[in-house]
C-alpha cells in the first residue's frame, strides 16, 4: 500500500510510506497523521492567504469602479450642461429673429396702411389684414409674449 499526500506544494507534500517485508505501515501512522495535519494547515493558510488577497483585489476593483462612475457622472452631468447652454443661445437667436420678424411684419403692415389711398381695396379690408397681420407680429414678438424671461426654463 501506497500513500501520498498532498501536492508538489513543496518537500512536506513529498512524504509517502508504504509496506515493505520487515516494515508495517500502520507503525507510521503518528508521521502519517502529522503529515495530513501539516498540510491541511498549509493548504488552509493558502486559501486564507487566497481569500485576503481576492479581497483586497475585489475593495480596489470596486473602488475603481466607483471612481469611474463617478467621473462618467461628472462627463454626462458636463455634456448636460453644454447641450443646455447651447439651447439657450439658440433660443436667444430664435428670439432674436422673432423681434426682428415682428419689426419686419409692422413695417409691411405700416407700408401698406400708409399706401392704402394707392391701393384698389377698401379701408376695411386693409384694416381687417392689418389687424391680422399685427396679431401675427405679437404671437412671434418675444417682448410682447414675454417669452425672453423664459430663459432659465432652457436650462432645466
Amino acid at each position: 500500500m501506497q500513500l501520498s499526500i498532498g501536492s508538489q506544494r513543496d518537500e512536506c507534500d513529498r512524504d509517502t510510506w508504504e509496506d515493505s517485508e520487515g516494515y508495517r505501515i500502520e507503525k507510521s501512522l503518528r508521521e502519517i497523521i502529522e503529515k495530513i495535519l501539516l498540510v491541511g494547515e498549509i493548504y488552509y493558510r493558502e486559501h486564507v492567504q487566497y481569500q485576503y488577497e481576492w479581497k483586497i483585489e475585489r475593495r480596489e476593483q470596486l473602488i475603481e469602479e466607483e471612481r469611474q462612475r463617478i467621473i462618467e457622472e461628472k462627463r454626462l452631468a458636463e455634456e448636460l450642461r453644454i447641450q443646455q447652454e447651447k439651447e439657450r443661445v439658440e433660443r436667444l437667436l430664435s428670439e432674436s429673429t422673432a423681434l426682428q420678424q415682428a419689426g419686419t411684419i409692422r413695417d409691411y403692415v405700416k407700408a401698406i396702411q400708409d399706401k392704402s389711398a394707392d391701393i384698389d381695396v377698401t379701408i376695411e379690408e386693409i384694416d381687417k389684414w392689418s389687424k391680422w397681420a399685427l396679431e401675427q407680429a405679437d404671437r412671434i414678438d418675444p417682448l410682447k409674449s414675454l417669452s425672453f424671461l423664459d430663459y432659465e426654463k432652457s436650462n432645466s
